[in-house]
């Protein structure tokens, strides 16, 4: 599989996407020796430039991680923000409160150790302005089809790592190694579904860092 992107185009964008924080540097370090994934900076600036435009209060992410998204979308709106976070790796989730206390937005960021598809009762009072999707990719139809309805009128649902390294863009199943096919045809599932003309939502797809879908909630 390959990238999505030209790896000279890539680095020049990085290069000047610098770090805010030593926090931030840390986690990058922690992620790309432990091999967790989190977004790539050209993503991150995109996530800040958005929630800049947006200014959102409420935020839902599924996929925590380290912590690193929510943390970084959080210091950029300096705090105003609740964001409820969702991780089912224990020790991810260990590790992400650990990183939330030391940034200390251990009140703005409440993280929950629990499976997405298990999350029902925890965001079924919500109303979020932002949604951040990050977790198992062969899954993200029902993620959306889960909180779409809790997500505001002119809300937003990001879709990350849409493109899975360019192998959901093969034209044929075939291409695609066999333990991969799954994840492939409920992708492009989920794509089309997306990205058809409806009225209750717009769709952009964005060729940065894995691929993203941006869905405006009309």
């Amino acid at each position: 599989m390959s990238n999505i992107t030209n790896d000279k185009v890539e680095k020049y964008i990085t290069e000047r996407t610098h770090a805010v924080s030593n926090i931030q540097e840390e986690m990058e370090l922690y992620a790309k020796e432990n091999v967790v994934p989190i977004v790539t900076r050209d993503t991150l600036a995109l996530l800040k430039t958005i929630v800049h435009i947006n200014k959102p209060y409420n935020i839902l992410e599924f996929g925590t991680a380290i912590g690193y998204s929510s943390i970084m979308i959080c210091t950029e709106l300096k705090g105003n923000c609740k964001i409820t976070t969702i991780e089912r790796n224990e020790k991810r989730y260990l590790k992400a409160i650990e990183y939330v206390k030391r940034a200390g937005f251990q009140d703005e960021i409440d993280i929950i150790n629990v499976d997405v598809l298990e999350a029902g009762a925890i965001i079924e009072n919500g109303l979020y302005d932002l949604v951040f999707i990050d977790a198992a990719k062969g899954q993200y139809r029902l993620f959306f089809d889960m909180i779409f309805e809790k997500v505001r009128s002119g809300g937003i649902i990001i879709s990350d790592n849409i493109f899975h390294k360019a192998m959901v863009c093969e034209p044929e199943i075939c291409s695609v190694e066999r333990r991969q096919r799954t994840i492939y045809r409920r992708m492009n599932q989920y794509l089309d579904y997306l990205t058809t003309e409806n009225e209750s939502f717009y769709t952009t797809l964005v060729p940065i860092g894995d691929g993203l879908a941006i869905t405006y909630k009309r």
